[in-house]
Order: structure tokens, then sequence, then C-alpha cells
């Protein structure tokens, strides 16, 4: 079972970047499979000609430069400088990654050493104007469902409004049109109902008043 454990794999990733002489740079990216239990695995910079000046190397999960031609041992890494290696103790999950490395040639060492601290401002800065841009994104959100609610929203309701007036208006002439229907119906047959009908006579009473000479 612990032999099985060891023999499982560690991916570990490199980016090379070569500066040469004349400023030109070269980004080469490879991957390595190791086993993990090794107790030390050298990790050689790709694309490192012979007549490099000196390999820094950026480690896994670490804001740390080590290389620069100056030997850097501890207990988990360990930096030739005389082959621009770095080695990796104890090789485990945990050391799978990236890990990054910079070749230099001539005199070059100065030049990268501000180019990654830049890098390091770059992406403060760009931390910063990604919240802004979030902040303006989410402003114009808010006012976008702002003019939705009180531009579009408000005259649809004038509208059923408007169509409900209508149709109570229509509702209450149909009233008025089947009122006078019904009444005018009546009346008209009370008025041909008493067609061909004699009044009945009237009786008038007069007094008589004579007079003897």
């Amino acid at each position: 079972m612990e032999g099985d454990w060891k023999r499982s794999w560690v991916l570990l990733i490199f980016s090379c970047l070569t500066v040469l002489t004349e400023g030109k740079e070269l980004d080469v990216s490879s991957s390595l499979g190791v086993t993990q239990g090794v107790e030390i695995f050298a990790l050689g910079c790709p694309g490192v000609l012979p007549n490099f000046d000196s390999v820094i190397w950026l480690l896994h999960e670490e804001n740390v430069l080590v290389g620069a031609g100056v030997n850097y041992n501890n207990q988990k890494y360990r930096y030739h400088a005389s082959t621009g290696e770095l080695a990796i103790r104890n090789v485990d999950y945990t050391d799978s990654g990236i890990y990054r490395c910079i070749v230099t040639y001539g005199q070059g060492d100065n030049t990268i050493d501000l180019r990654r601290e830049a890098q390091a401002v770059e992406l403060r800065g760009n931390l910063i104007r990604g919240l802004l841009i979030s902040g303006l994104a989410l402003s114009l959100l808010v006012a976008a469902c702002a003019v939705y609610k009180y531009r579009w929203r408000e005259p649809k309701y004038m509208k059923y409004s408007e169509e409900l007036q209508l149709v109570s208006g229509l509702d209450n002439l149909g009233m008025d049109v089947e009122h006078q229907r019904k009444y005018g119906r009546r009346k008209s047959s009370s008025a041909s109902s008493n067609v061909g009908v004699e009044p009945p006579p009237t009786t008038s009473t007069a007094a008589v008043h004579i007079t003897h000479i």
C-alpha cells in the first residue's frame, strides 16, 4: 500500500523566460511528472544555453526569488549556481504547481529584477482598476434598472388604466341601452293596449235655480 502511494505522480509545470543581450524574450512552457516520495529532484530550466549568466527561480506558491549566482539551501529547496538547477526535497502533492525560471545572458540581472518588481506593482494596479470597473458596472446596472422601472413600466400602467376606463364606459353605455330598451318597450306596450278603447262617460251635475215672479 505504501509502495503504491509512493509511485503516484506529481505534476510540475515550468515557465522559462530567456532574456538575451539584445533584449529579446522567449517564453517556453513545459510539464514534468515526478514520482511522489522522491527524496530530492533536480529541476532544470528549459532552454538554458551553455553561456548563461545566471538563472533566477520563482518558487512555487512563494513570493521568493532564488538564484542569480547565489547558492540557496533550506529544508525544501536547494539552488545550484553552477548549473542553474533547483532541487526539490521530499517531493509530494503539495509541490505540484508552476515554477518560473528566468535565464539571463550578459548584463541582464538588474533588468530582470526591475521587471519582476514592476510586475508586482502592475498586479496591484490591475486589482484596483478591476475593483473600480466592477463598481462602475454595478452603478450602471442599477441606473439601467431604475430607468426601466420608471420609464417603461409606468406607461404600461397608464395604458392599462385607459383600457379599464374604456371598458367601464362601454359597460355604462350598454347598461343605458339596455335600460332604454327595457323601459321603452313597457311604455310602448301600454300605449298600444289603450288603442280602440272608448273612454268612460263623464257625468256632470249642474244646479238649476227656478225663481217665481
